[in-house]
């Protein structure tokens, strides 16, 4: 007779143990530069695909080579190449939805946040490549959209972008800079609905309607309004003959401005860019005074129209700026700049380049006195700035760091190397352009 089988030892009572979500964040944010090994999570379980899939699908950008760039990690799992954005979006939700049967079509349009449509632009000559006006329309599906980027998209005209600003409720960013064939958004931006922040308009020199336009956006966007660029400074391979020859200034004038009268201060206003804007003038910066409060930076260079006096009460209430570029602007004289270097503690970056013989010694000693923080200053252009004011600016700046004196002709002859030993005293490395020369001083090495 067999012997009985020995008794089983009891059973311990194994309790289900579930990893905190916190805890799985905190591993996705260690894995998001290794983008390949995001995806195999999203497959394990119900819970690590429910944090990995909204990050795999919130950007997604084509490629200088034309390829698709998903950011994170879909870039190493989905290579190929589409016709049309449509069908990009289409084949890559089709693929996708084999990371779990529950992901279908509509679910990806709704994680994605970030659309940059630009760099596909730049490297597709051809037309039938090109983001057009009926492809950009399919957007309105990605209700999460936050950025939009088209620009340089040469095909788009922007009949779309009404329907777009008037249905995606968290679209913050929006860029067309350089669409060339858009010769009217007016009608378009008084549809907006959305909550945007950061509006770049650049480059778009055959806009017949730019004053409505700003105006709309003024009108639709006070309350959220951030950044607006309105740069007709370059054009993509175009030098500054060309731009001068083809007569590509901005017609933006103070019509587009009359109406922050009626609105309230713009109180998250932090960049106002209105490079090459030579129509502006002190009834602009007159408009701007109640909206000014806020600004870190501001361009102004090209804008011909303004004054010394407006000028220095338009920077007087500009407490917090820390960008500021008044290049080929008549108005930067002496009492401009020291206006400046008073009432803005905090500039950093300063560019003077062209005002010929409106800034001197003067502009260099105030900026000596009040402006330590400064790390960069163009000078180029400026016949009466010596190189002593110069040395007196790098013992009082220790943390300047370039400094462009291309054309300055008072330096012919001097004592370049005593500037170096002044720039030597920090730690970091030292740019100077000096009559079109480059030259490199570190403290390690520095020999004068």
């Amino acid at each position: 007779m067999d012997p009985a089988a020995p008794p089983r030892p009891p059973q311990i009572p194994r309790l289900p143990v579930r990893l905190p979500v916190e805890i799985i964040e905190q591993i996705i944010h260690y894995l998001l530069p290794q983008v390949s090994q995001l995806v195999a999570p999203a497959q394990a379980c119900r819970v690590w695909y429910t944090v990995c899939i909204p990050l795999i699908w919130r950007r997604f950008a084509p490629l200088m080579s034309g390829k698709l760039q998903y950011l994170p990690p879909l870039q190493h799992l989905l290579r190929a190449e589409y016709d049309t954005m449509r069908n990009m979006v289409i084949n890559v939700a089709q693929r996708g939805s084999s990371l779990n049967p529950i992901l279908n079509f509509s679910s990806n349009f709704l994680l994605i946040q970030e659309v940059d449509l630009s760099a596909s632009a730049r490297s597709n000559p051809s037309p039938d490549a090109q983001i057009s006006d009926n492809l950009l329309t399919f957007l309105v599906n990605c209700t999460k959209l936050r950025r939009l980027e088209v620009a340089g998209c040469a095909n788009v005209k922007g009949s779309a972008f009404g329907l777009i600003l008037s249905v995606l409720p968290s679209l913050t960013r929006l860029s067309i800079a350089n669409c060339d064939r858009i010769r009217t958004l007016a009608d378009e931006l008084s549809q907006c609905g959305a909550p945007l922040a950061i509006v770049n308009m650049s480059g778009l020199h055959d806009l017949t309607d730019v004053n409505e336009s700003v105006r709309e956006v003024f009108l639709q966007c006070s309350r959220t309004l951030e950044v607006l660029v309105l740069d007709w400074s370059e054009l993509p391979g175009k030098g500054e003959v060309y731009l001068r020859d083809r007569g590509a200034d901005s017609h933006l004038s103070e019509d587009a401005f009359i109406s922050l009268d009626d609105l309230p201060p713009m109180e998250h206003l932090r960049e106002l860019s209105l490079s090459r804007c030579t129509l502006i003038g002190d009834n602009v910066l007159r408009h701007l005074l109640p909206h000014r409060g806020n600004l870190e930076t501001l361009r102004l260079d090209y804008c011909l129209q303004t004054t010394p006096f407006t000028l220095t009460l338009f920077l007087t209430g500009c407490p917090h700026l820390r960008i500021l570029d008044l290049s080929d602007t008549p108005s930067a004289t002496d009492a401009v700049v020291s206006t400046v270097a008073t009432a803005c503690p905090h500039l950093q970056w300063l560019a003077l380049r062209g005002t010929l013989g409106a800034v001197t010694d003067a502009s260099l000693q105030s900026l000596a006195a009040h402006s330590t923080d400064l790390r960069a200053l163009s000078l180029n252009m400026n016949v009466h700035v010596t190189w002593l004011a110069l040395v007196h600016l790098a013992r009082a700046c220790a943390r300047l760091e370039a400094l462009a004196l291309v054309g300055c002709v008072q330096m012919i002859d001097t004592p370049v190397g005593e500037l170096f030993v002044e720039f030597a005293q920090g730690y970091d490395v030292h740019c100077m352009q000096f009559h079109g020369r480059v030259e490199i001083a570190r403290v390690a090495n520095l020999d004068v």
